[in-house]
């Protein structure tokens, strides 16, 4: 028998709605989950007494039988620490702002709480977002349930991590060069980084604000897309029609994809060839320096967003080194070169949008590699590539500078017991198609669907 805390937020919302489950039973499910599994460090802030009052209100409700409009009531969700929330402390992963309490939600979190979500914390991230691992001087280091000895990819490491540890059944995370996406692989789970701009990130700390992608993650696609039903206003369904034409792309030249990687990409478009696809391996996308301009224009907004909240450089002693260090190279970039950045990310742009006249979608990976260990992020080996920055970001930055949507989604356990993942992205607008494509590779194998980490800490905590 399921377990409460492992129940999908589609399947707990037909539940509640048939009486079968309270939102209070689910919610103190939830809640022990997190406390027997606090050694991940998945959470920075708990509001677990207020989320048990909108449990009890949840349950009022559904016993009144007025919940029909209010698609998440009842239910568990998780919010990265990056977001704004009224009243619940908020310190964006940075020691300055420990003691930070908004006065108002973001926009999606207001819509969260509007369609009934519990939100029961926030959930760790790197300083500021500006990072692809979720270790955190201030707050602490967020562990893999799959391996606590390894990273749980960042920035929304704590989103991704409580998701795999069936803490909850929701989360939202951030994405600007695949903090929602590189966690979520590493930690098993989906997470949709939408179209640029389709979700709100009004009261979301930015990181590079026209780079900056606001997402939910889940351990299932129709979890996905009920999630975006609420943040976007929409009707979705995560089954649209079958993506016929898939292109599949192994990624930049350097680094190469470990044989677990491989592997995975293999079965993804198995996958999608069994249920209609026609695949074929692409090359040549003239994306593959993506990763210049983007560091460009990301050092520059970065800055831009610093210093117009007063932070940089006034209060520069407080920052960790790493992010000052950033920062002060943002102040060297000079007009022609974040001028020329722009012109080369028109250029991927373009470049996608040939793609996508003869494809449907693109399938590629996210990691060429397995979460690494714990400290060792900068010794990966993969190709030529050093370090897990240098491994991954080719893989994800093409998608974010353009503005695509893209999905990861889980296709294979790899031989060290590790989960593989793939990147599903389309064109500017074709969110639910993509969506579409990861649930037909996630659906493909229901005895992978079965396999969640049973987590035991290392002695490193």
């Amino acid at each position: 028998m399921t377990a409460l805390h492992e129940l999908g937020a589609l399947e707990l919302r037909e539940r509640f709605r048939a009486r079968e489950l309270s939102p209070v039973e689910v919610l103190e499910a939830c809640a022990t989950r997190i406390e027997e599994t606090a050694e991940f460090n998945t959470f920075v802030t708990l509001a677990l007494d207020e989320a048990r009052e909108g449990a009890r209100e949840a349950e009022r409700a559904y016993a009144a039988g007025e919940a029909e409009e209010r698609p998440l009531l009842g239910i568990p969700v998780a919010v990265k620490d990056l977001f704004d929330t009224a009243g619940l402390r908020t310190t964006y992963g940075s020691a300055m702002f420990a003691r930070h309490v908004p006065r108002a939600d973001a926009e999606v979190v207001a819509r969260l709480r509007e369609a009934g979500a519990l939100i029961v914390g926030k959930t760790s991230l790197f300083e500021f977002a500006w990072g692809i691992s979720s270790q955190n001087t201030a707050n602490g280091d967020c562990l893999n349930p799959w391996d606590a000895e390894r990273s749980a990819g960042g920035s929304s490491g704590g989103s991704a991590a409580a998701l795999a540890l069936r803490q909850v059944p929701l989360a939202l995370g951030t994405d600007t060069a695949g903090s929602i996406r590189i966690p979520a692989a590493f930690c098993g789970v989906m997470g949709l980084k939408p179209t640029v701009g389709r979700l709100s990130a009004e009261g979301v700390f930015p990181l590079a604000p026209s780079l900056d992608h606001v997402g939910p993650m889940a351990r299932r696609p129709e979890d996905i897309a009920l999630a975006m039903g609420v943040l976007d206003g929409g009707h979705w369904r995560h089954c649209e029609r079958p993506p016929l034409r898939v292109a599949v792309w192994h990624g930049p030249p350097d680094p190469e994809l470990d044989d677990d990687t491989a592997k995975a990409l293999d079965a993804a478009a198995d996958a999608l060839v069994r249920q209609g696809g026609r695949v074929e391996r692409v090359s040549g996308l003239e994306v593959d320096d993506a990763v210049v301009p983007f560091a460009t224009i990301q050092l520059v907004e970065a800055l831009e967003s610093h210093q117009a909240r007063g932070l940089y450089p006034r209060r520069s002693d407080e920052y960790t080194p790493q992010i000052a260090r950033r920062l002060e190279r943002g102040r060297a970039v000079r007009l022609g070169d974040y001028l020329s950045a722009g012109t080369a990310r028109r250029a991927i742009a373009s470049a996608f949008a040939r793609l996508f006249r003869d494809w449907d979608i693109l399938l590629s990976p996210i990691s060429p590699v397995p979460p690494p260990k714990l400290g060792e992020e900068s010794e990966v080996r993969s190709g030529r590539a050093r370090g897990l920055r240098d491994a991954v970001l080719g893989f994800t930055v093409p998608e974010s500078i353009a503005g695509l949507p893209a999905c990861a989604v889980r296709a294979s356990i790899g031989s060290d017991g590790l989960p593989r993942a793939v990147q599903i992205a389309g064109p500017r607008g074709s969110d639910r198609r993509v969506l579409a494509a990861a649930a037909m590779v996630w659906g493909d194998n229901p005895e992978l669907q079965s396999i969640w980490p049973e987590p035991a800490v290392s002695s490193r905590t």
